[in-house]
């Protein structure tokens, strides 16, 4: 499933290097210290992170504008086309799993996971209150077309 749903295909990303890909996507440009709370990892972990993506030419870095002490990274137009195909691959597998629930189904699932995902994050919260809550970094869904996967969806 890992394989199909992430990176059947070149580039070959490990789950790691599709959340780096996701974030830079979903937030747009951070600096590396902004990117590293946001993964709640240490800063050379971060480093070695983007700097995979930026060999496989899906990310990029740069020197802050006002502070050249800083680097920026961001998605490049290939690493944000890379996510998009990615992220349309991962959402046609759960619609393709979803397929066997029926609505009250998928409502109760819809429920549950909504309560796991916030009791998790209330836990990492708690646990590492320097990272940063990249979820609300920005409105922009990483699945453009999750619409119809709704659990009120037939």
């Amino acid at each position: 499933m890992r394989r199909y749903a992430w990176a059947p295909n070149e580039p070959q990303l490990d789950v790691g290097q599709m959340d780096t890909l996701d974030l830079l996507v979903q937030h747009g440009a951070w600096t590396m210290h902004e990117f590293a709370m946001a993964l709640c990892i240490e800063p050379s972990t971060a480093t070695r992170a983007i700097a995979r993506l930026v060999d496989a030419g899906l990310a990029d870095r740069s020197t802050h504008p006002s502070d050249k002490r800083m680097t920026v990274v961001r998605a490049t137009q290939d690493g944000r086309a890379v996510q998009k195909r990615l992220a349309l691959r991962r959402l046609a597998a759960v619609v393709e799993a979803l397929e066997g629930f029926d609505s009250g189904d998928r409502r109760r699932l819809a429920d549950l996971l909504e309560r796991f995902i916030a009791g998790l994050d209330e836990a990492v919260l708690v646990r590492s209150s320097t990272c940063l809550p990249h979820r609300q970094t920005s409105s922009k869904p990483l699945y453009p077309s999750a619409a119809h996967v709704r659990h009120d969806s037939a």
